[in-house]
């Protein structure tokens, strides 16, 4: 039993020689009010534990430091010693403050706060376990609520079991049994809490327990410190990345500071294709989920993909192909946009859409559109957060968003239920697929050209029975099945642009949008890490008439390559002044650094430069390398790399945050152009695009 419980219960008070019934019965009072604010502590242990024995995890690094192969061999002692500032904390210091603070408020109140503080305290610490155990890091409350309130909530069920809130409903139940047993025994007149431990002895309690747990038993890691501690402080977003400032920059300026840190060849000088498609058509078909493990290594039979591979002999293929961020609503930015995505816990973007309505990002969406392109974003999936997603898309361009009525009429009960997403996901992708086909019909009768962009969300991980997944071939063979119905919908569309002879005169832009990205999706993922799985995708332009074969891409591209590759086909310069990619086929790419960032998903970032990348884990301060063409990082690295190694990389994720943030800032500029030019249309001198209109489900 800690120190503090054993004190509370201690039977020989000074003076006394057997303690009268009504000390015992004060003195287990206060130990029940101990125990009950001392409960979510077990969440922490269980945090701990989970830090400590995954794979690269805190008992593996302490063996690594101490010269041992690995935690395997790692003593019992020095086990427990990883244990000792957890219990220190939540089991001695915690409930001592907590006494202190409560015992001269009224029996009802103290009854009150206990139990309202200690559930509290379990729900945030359980929330962090399970962020953790999906994705190897903790999340702030204020990212977690843009989840709980968008899109994030419509596949809760699949990430959250219901064993674990029973778990957690019996430690609550735990402190509610507790506080109550406490203010029963609470004696008459009650008032202030009669046997709380004098200052001497917690003084001397706390003392020996922080003596103990400073006892230098192991080398000291970020491990050392309290799991629980660790959780709340990034619950509470006090562990995230700083708010960055930045002085006024032209764009200039921008794109120098820029150069600076990755080495990109911009602004881009057009290059030998520009042109070479002007007035072709564009479909950006979007994979939910889409390793390239699952199109090139795997050797599924039959293969799920034919229709896809028909695009080879008239494609760019990007090899070393990486997302910007691990989920589709920032790599969608980044695909569009052709910068990196808004970083930071909650999107600059975001904030700043609700401040300027007429927000505009730069991209090929909005410089086709005003090229003369009909834009039109079919979008197969209810709209949770209506506002958001209309915004989200005029934002980037989108004359129209379109989303299919029957999206509308999936109930909760259905969404929360997993096994049963394909069957209710695949008549809203159908639905989608046909306005689509409906409208590039007519609109191609009509003369005029279109860009449109359909991400079906019928592939969209966890894959049927992902929990038995074995290996990176297993997980794709589970997801075949997913992944060749959506490749099919491209056969369809592919099937109609041959019926009203478009398919020679349309760009189509066919790739993934992420990876697998977190232990329910693929229970071999290794949480906070950039790993090949979850961040290279295959990427294809297919441009009929320009190219005669296939042409391979073998240096390192992004997302926000995507937008300048797809403009310079297209043969427009206009509005492309800040572009951070550059068209794919460009060989000064060769030299660039590429940014990956999921500190706000995965508690790291990193950059990819030839065969070498790097990652920086936020959360143990720590960075690691891989070498060749995958990434393949390894945990040891974490207390191997070189001081300088570290700082250097730290140093460069530092400047290109700051840059982005700067990059963001500039979006409200762009707006203020806007509506300065919508002004003078009302005075007779321009003429603009007018509002983009939307098809809203019913309920949406």
């Amino acid at each position: 039993m800690p120190p503090l419980f054993t004190m509370l219960l201690r039977t020989r008070p000074a003076g006394t020689a057997t303690p009268p019934p009504s000390v015992w019965r004060d003195r287990a009072c206060v130990a029940l009010y101990a125990a009950a604010i001392a409960l979510p502590g077990l969440v922490g242990l269980l945090i701990k534990r989970k830090l400590l024995v995954d794979e690269g995890g805190g008992f593996d690094l302490v063996a690594w430091a101490l010269g041992l192969t690995d935690g395997s061999q790692l003593p019992t002692l020095q086990r427990i010693a990883l244990f000792r500032w957890d219990v220190v904390v939540m089991f001695v210091i915690l409930p001592l403050a907590w006494l202190a603070f409560v015992r001269l408020m009224g029996p009802r109140v103290r009854l009150a706060v206990t139990i309202i503080v200690a559930f509290l305290a379990s729900a945030a610490l359980f929330i962090e376990l399970k962020c953790f155990w999906e994705v190897g890091t903790f999340l702030p409350l204020h990212v977690l609520m843009a989840g709980a309130v968008g899109a994030g909530r419509k596949f809760a069920g699949e990430y959250v079991q219901s064993g674990s809130l029973i778990k957690l409903a019996v430690l609550m139940g735990g402190i509610v049994i507790a506080s109550y047993l406490a203010f029963a025994m609470e004696r008459a007149p009650r008032g202030r809490l009669r046997g709380v431990p004098g200052w001497k002895a917690s003084l001397g309690v706390l003392a020996a327990s922080i003596a103990i747990a400073m006892l230098p038993l192991v080398p000291r890691t970020p491990f050392s410190r309290s799991a629980a501690m660790l959780a709340l402080t990034e619950f509470t977003g006090q562990g995230q990345i700083p708010n960055y400032t930045n002085q006024p920059l032209t764009a200039a300026e921008l794109l120098h500071q820029y150069r600076g840190v990755s080495n990109a060849p911009v602004p881009n000088a057009p290059s030998p294709y520009f042109g070479k498609a002007k007035g072709f058509n564009v479909l950006v078909y979007l994979f939910e989920t889409l390793p390239y493990a699952c199109l090139n290594d795997a050797a599924t039979s039959p293969d799920p993909f034919p229709n896809l591979r028909s695009l080879e002999n008239s494609s760019f293929i990007a090899d070393r192909h990486y997302a910007t961020y691990p989920y589709s609503r920032r790599a969608y930015f980044s695909i569009f946009s052709g910068w990196y995505p808004p970083h930071g816990m909650r999107d600059y973007t975001d904030e700043t859409w609700e401040n300027v309505s007429a927000l505009g990002s730069p991209g090929m969406v909005r410089s086709a559109r005003a090229a003369g392109y009909e834009t039109v974003a079919y979008v197969p999936e209810h709209p949770d957060t209506w506002e958001a997603d209309l915004v989200r898309y005029r934002v980037l361009g989108f004359n129209r968003h379109v989303v299919p009525a029957n999206a509308g009429a999936v109930t909760p009960e259905l969404r929360m239920a997993p096994k049963t997403r394909r069957g209710w996901q695949r008549p809203q992708d159908d639905s989608a697929r046909a306005m689509l086909k409906r409208d590039i019909v007519n609109l191609s009768a009509e003369g005029t050209p279109w860009f449109v962009s359909f991400n079906p969300q019928v592939s969209h991980g966890p894959w049927t029975d992902a929990a038995s997944i074995t290996s990176n071939a297993d997980a794709c063979a589970r997801g075949a099945d997913a992944m060749g119905e959506v490749d099919r919908g491209l056969g369809d569309i592919l099937s109609v642009l041959d019926s009203i002879k478009q398919r020679d005169r349309t760009l189509i832009v066919v790739m993934g949008d992420h990876g697998l990205r977190n232990r329910v999706e693929f229970p071999l993922f290794r949480g906070a890490t950039l790993d090949d799985i979850t961040f290279h995708v295959p990427v294809f332009i297919s441009a009929p008439t320009v190219l005669r074969e296939g042409v391979k891409i073998p240096w390192v591209t992004s997302h926000i390559d995507i937008a300048p590759s797809v403009l310079d086909l297209l043969g427009i310069a206009e509005g492309r002044e800040l572009e951070q990619g550059s068209p794919m086929w460009n060989p000064a790419l060769t030299d660039r650094r590429v940014f990956i960032f999921a500190q706000g998903y995965l508690g790291v970032d990193g950059y990819v430069e030839g065969d070498r990348a790097v990652m920086m884990n936020y959360m143990y301060k720590g960075v690691s390398e891989s070498r060749g063409p995958r990434l393949e990082f390894s945990p040891r690295q974490l207390m191997q790399t070189p001081d300088s190694t570290s700082r250097a990389v730290t140093s460069v994720l530092w400047e290109v945050n700051k840059i982005q943030n700067a990059f963001m800032q500039y979006l409200p500029t762009l707006s203020t152009a806007l509506t300065e030019a919508r002004q003078r249309e009302a005075g007779g001198e321009v003429r603009l695009t007018p509002t983009p209109r939307a098809v809203r489900p019913p309920g949406g």
